[in-house]
């Protein structure tokens, strides 16, 4: 009878403790899930798929409705869903970024803006804009979340 009771004694034991690792483990995942992402982290992913033209990479990063507006504060902001921004999206990434006195598409931009190094973003700031694509922190992860268009 003794065997048997230390037997059970085993098996609540391993259960206890097998409970006590899941708890600590999906506690480790809320803590990785609720801390800010760094830009540079969302900026490697966002730029990998915008250099090899994968839209579901960047739609995957990409906040729905995803806004466009032209350059001008008085241009009304349209809306667009998950299809209407493939369709968008060549016309997005072959613009001119604005910045340079030459023209220079946003796929260029793109290419040659590499924060390999973490980009210095305050702690607080949660939009960022990187020619005519606005960034922003949503929920501790970083988003693509609205362009300028030259002809709204």
């Amino acid at each position: 009878m003794t065997q048997y009771l230390r037997s059970i004694h085993v098996v609540a034991v391993l259960l206890v403790l097998a409970m006590s690792l899941i708890s600590h483990v999906h506690a480790r995942e809320g803590e990785s899930h609720n801390s800010p992402q760094a830009f540079h982290e969302f900026w490697g992913h966002f730029r990998s798929g915008v250099l090899a033209g994968n839209k579901e990479q960047v739609a995957a990063v990409t906040f729905f409705p995803f806004k466009t507006r032209g350059m001008l504060d008085s241009d009304p902001v349209r809306l667009h869903d998950r299809r209407s921004f493939d369709e968008l999206f060549d016309r997005l990434l072959a613009q001119d970024s604005g910045l340079k006195k030459e023209p220079e598409p946003m796929r260029d931009l793109i290419q040659r803006t590499d924060f390999s190094q973490e980009k210095p973003v305050k702690k607080h700031n949660s939009r960022e804009r990187i020619g005519n694509f606005v960034f922003q922190r949503i929920d501790n992860r970083w988003r693509f979340v609205m362009a300028y268009l030259d002809e709204e």
